[in-house]
């Protein structure tokens, strides 16, 4: 969890070890959206984390004010860059970016208005 502290400034509201056995984590962003994390639960065995490209929730996106700086930020803080630098024609870059656990994240910076 500190690492996603560090990386994406969620502040950690509540945490607990619910009756299932996961330990849970409310948290919220830097703009008051809710992001709940938890761990697997007591009878749980899960695979390996896989940071590629695959069916199902593959990833999710983070708005960035500057891709460049963000991605050289987070490599310090142990990110590897998996994929990108992209642009698109409507002045959008992003970036695929793997986290600990081997998660998959985007980094996204839209165009200025």
């Amino acid at each position: 969890m500190k690492w996603w502290v560090r990386a994406f400034n969620f502040k950690i509201t509540d945490h607990k070890v619910r009756e299932n056995g996961d330990l849970f984590y409310w948290c919220e962003s830097e703009n008051g959206i809710p992001i709940y994390i938890s761990g697997p639960r007591k009878d749980q065995f899960l695979p390996k984390g896989d940071s590629g490209v695959k069916q199902g929730i593959e990833h999710f996106g983070v708005d960035v004010e500057d891709l460049d700086d963000e991605l050289e930020r987070l490599k310090k803080l142990g990110a590897t860059l998996l994929e990108g630098p992209v642009s698109g024609s409507d002045g959008v870059k992003a970036c695929w970016i793997g986290c600990p656990d081997d998660v998959r994240v985007e980094l996204i910076q839209f165009a200025k208005k």
